[in-house]
């Protein structure tokens, strides 16, 4: 199967204009597990954010789907970890802190 690319749109609540980072994964988990990954390691430089959407690059539409649904679910059962706190919210959002 051929890896997908990844678009997560994030915010940080101090700034006016959204940030976005690109991931190949074979889905939306393995690309939300990268962002966590990255965000951990302080290579998303930010200690809190907001992510807003994560789409998937549809090569047969040429267009972005919405995957957002699917992620905030992964993260709903992702294990809690020392290094950050995710929080899923109604709206589709999913709010990261890292400690």
């Amino acid at each position: 199967m051929q890896p997908s690319v990844y678009r997560v749109t994030y915010k940080n609540n101090a700034w006016k204009l959204r940030s976005v980072r690109y991931y190949s994964a074979e889905d939306v988990t393995e690309a939300v597990l990268d962002f966590i990954y990255c965000f951990k390691k302080g290579r998303v430089g930010e200690r809190r954010l907001t992510i807003k959407k994560i789409h998937v690059w549809n090569r047969f539409s040429g267009k972005w789907d919405n995957t957002t649904r699917e992620g905030v679910e992964f993260i709903q059962v992702l294990d809690p970890d020392e290094m950050i706190t995710a929080t899923a919210h109604t709206d589709g959002t999913i709010s990261m802190r890292r400690v």
